[in-house]
């Protein structure tokens, strides 16, 4: 009984111990604040246009070397991009999923890294927990055309990934008859949850390249931290305010940001959804107008000068083709 009753005022001293250290942990350690940062280089692009994403994360205001989510959609919701972003060299970080595999294949899994139009390539990727705890995975994959535009951007996975379990899967992916030639890039990365609703990444993304129809042109070289660059394709773009999503971890602690740009078809005069002879005859009736004209059309005036003339006309030839989906 005695040492029983020991045994049980040690365990209480040692419980009071913890819980003062508890208590002045509390009160005299400042916790860090993670604070993610996110801005694109405009507000408006023009169909075809490059976009610069540039997301950076901080503690207590000092650069934090991470990794950022990052996701854009549509006026309509559809995911066009999903990225890992580095905010700096995080090759020596503790990351609880690993990217193992990624690469292309033919439908029988024998490695292919060239494809016709209208041909299904298949990308075969695999994904470790290497963490002792169940984690919850969001695998997502974008692809980038040689010609810098978005290709594809979906989550083909979601579920339960145990410890110490891999998990391999396989993607197919027709190519559209559409298709850029040329190489193509595959990036794929693992979040607990899709960007928009706070998800954070697991690991830094993983990379391939694979071609289409032709090993030329190449695939344009990317940043290799803090940014990210695209470009918008010239037709069939959904016009209307685009949003950007980015989140990032640091222990328990995550924070988010979200903001818009807007995306317009400039030089269509007609309303048409298109760049045509439509558009470049309206401009002509409308030459050497001003805003004090009677005729004055302010979307015949591209590069917003305060007159209609020869650069106007010159940027609608250029931009011959060129269309968009109100």
């Amino acid at each position: 009984m005695k040492e029983r009753s020991t045994k049980l005022l040690t365990a209480a001293i040692i419980t009071f111990i913890l819980i003062q250290i508890c208590i002045f942990n509390v009160n005299h350690v400042k916790a860090e604040v993670l604070d993610v940062q996110l801005k694109t280089d405009r507000q408006t692009y023009n169909v075809g246009d490059p976009v610069l994403i540039t997301a950076n994360a901080t503690l207590d205001g000092k650069l934090y070397q991470t990794v950022i989510a990052v996701e854009i959609r549509d006026p309509n919701e559809k995911i066009i991009l999903l990225r890992t972003v580095k905010t700096g060299d995080v090759t020596g970080g503790y990351w609880k999923i690993n990217i193992t595999e990624l690469y292309t294949s033919d439908a029988q899994g024998n490695p292919k890294n060239t494809f016709s139009r209208g041909e299904t390539a298949y990308i075969n990727y695999a994904i470790k927990n290497v963490d002792v705890v169940t984690h919850h995975v969001k695998v997502a994959l974008y692809i980038q055309y040689s010609d810098n535009t978005p290709m594809i951007a979906l989550y083909p996975y979601e579920g339960d990934l145990e410890a110490g379990q891999q998990q391999k899967s396989t993607e197919s992916m027709p190519i559209p008859t559409t298709a850029i030639q040329g190489q193509a890039k595959i990036f794929l990365g693992v979040f607990d949850n899709s960007p928009k609703n706070g998800g954070t990444p697991y690991c830094p993304e993983r990379s391939a390249t694979f071609y289409i129809e032709s090993p030329t042109p190449t695939f344009p070289t990317q940043p290799e931290t803090f940014n990210i660059c695209f470009s918008l394709p010239k037709k069939d773009l959904k016009l209307g305010n685009y949003t950007v999503y980015v989140a990032a971890k640091y222990y328990v602690q995550t924070s988010f940001e979200s903001k818009k740009f807007q995306v317009i078809l400039l030089g269509d005069i007609v309303k048409d959804g298109i760049i045509n002879m439509r558009d470049i005859t309206a401009c002509i009736l409308l030459f050497q107008t001003t805003p004090s004209s009677p005729n004055w059309n302010p979307d015949a005036d591209v590069d917003k000068s305060g007159k209609v003339d020869m650069r106007d006309v010159t940027f609608l030839i250029l931009h011959f083709g060129y269309a968009a989906i109100y």
